[in-house]
């Protein structure tokens, strides 16, 4: 016991293995000073057959922060012969007015498993205010376990969790907040902060979140997930599995699940009521009988001087004769042009026929086939195989 000045208790193995009945290991003080910390730090803890980590006060003075961290895994299992379940504590005692400590666990790379009637828990007793429970892990599975702050008198404490995968909850466990109780009146409920990917629990087996008070307000919950699965957020305790936020003579607390800013609409197209039409989805073709034109623009850019063309670029050069040009057979850049026959305008294909040498002819307004295979030469354009 550190009664008089305020000592720190540190634990740094490899392994660290409580596995003796009830076996103890705390700080705590009977008057004003405050109580020592307890900080262990191990690649594995495993608390069982009741063994228990603590911090504690009987007096004014507060008690000791508790930090627990590790690299793999916390397992708090197994209780006593008598019945006591193994854990982590900080509290203040009923004879008490300091304020209970922190229970602090940081796991971010490793589970944390409480089972068998296990506990994390901080509480005030006393007259004074509970601490708060900070944890962060990458999974956290409760088998009738627990994760409590509770307080009698005082202010009820916080609990914060930050959970990189899953949180379990199964078999009547529960993580919760508690302020007052019926002959002491009490203060606020404590608020409760949830940050994991998954919450899980069965419906049937009565496991809860709740941040209740009896006098005082209901603590708030705040709950960032992606999804809740076997939970119901109801007023107040059911037989089922239940998120609750309550008090029993005071203003009810506020749950609010949060989940991730993701649209299920965004990125879909907006289909139209009436169906598409195909035939209005085909181009038509060109009309032959309409002028066209192909114009090749060049590669762009700018070439290298300003009076010279790109490097490699061939310089197309229209070799028609234009109407205007006064000589039909005149020179064009030293080269002499053939005269340009006047030509019969082109006439769209709309069907085909075989001929007598069995080739596919493409015909323009065709209106008679003879039985031969013979088409109307004054009825189709000059278009062959």
């Amino acid at each position: 016991m550190e009664q008089t000045s305020r000592r720190t208790c540190f634990l740094d193995l490899l392994y660290l293995i409580f596995n003796y009945n009830h076996l103890l290991i705390g700080t705590g003080t009977l008057t004003n000073a405050e109580s020592g910390n307890v900080n262990l730090t191990a690649r594995q803890l495993t608390a069982k057959g009741g063994a228990q980590v603590f911090t504690t006060t009987f007096g004014s003075g507060k008690a000791g922060d508790l930090t627990v961290n590790a690299f793999e895994s916390i397992d708090l299992i197994d209780p006593s012969q008598q019945g006591f379940g193994s854990g982590l504590f900080a509290s203040s005692a009923q004879t008490a007015s300091g304020n209970g400590g922190d229970i602090n666990i940081n796991i971010p790379n490793g589970d944390l498993n409480i089972g068998d009637r296990a506990t994390v828990s901080v509480s005030a007793k006393g007259t004074g205010n509970a601490g708060d429970i900070n944890i962060d892990a990458r999974a956290i599975s409760l088998n009738q376990g627990s994760i409590t702050a509770t307080s009698v008198s005082g202010q009820g404490g916080n609990i914060n969790l930050k959970v990189a995968n899953n949180l379990l909850l199964r078999n009547n466990s529960q993580i919760s907040t508690r302020a007052g109780t019926e002959n002491s009146g009490g203060g606020n409920g404590g608020n409760m902060d949830i940050n994991s990917k998954f919450i899980i629990a069965v419906p049937s087996e009565n496991s809860d979140i709740t941040a209740n008070a009896f006098a005082g307000n209901g603590g708030d919950i705040n709950i960032t997930t992606q999804g809740i699965f076997g939970l119901q957020v109801n007023d107040k305790l059911t037989p089922n599995s239940d998120i609750t936020a309550s008090s029993q003579l005071g203003i009810n607390g506020i749950v609010n699940i949060n989940t991730p800013d993701i649209d299920p609409s965004r990125g879909l197209t907006q289909l139209p009521s009436v169906p598409t039409d195909p035939a209005n989805q085909i181009v038509a073709g060109c009309p032959s009988n309409e002028e066209a034109n192909f114009v090749i623009s060049g590669r762009g850019g700018l070439p290298e001087d300003p009076r010279q063309v790109l490097r490699g670029q061939v310089v197309l050069q229209d070799m028609r004769i234009g109407a205007d040009f006064p000589n039909k057979s005149g020179l064009i850049s030293g080269r002499k042009v053939p005269a340009i026959k006047e030509q019969p305008p082109l006439l769209e294909a709309t069907g085909w026929t075989i001929n007598q040498q069995g080739q596919v002819e493409l015909v323009a307004n065709t209106t008679q086939v003879q039985p031969d295979g013979e088409r109307n030469k004054s009825d189709c354009g000059n278009l062959s195989d």
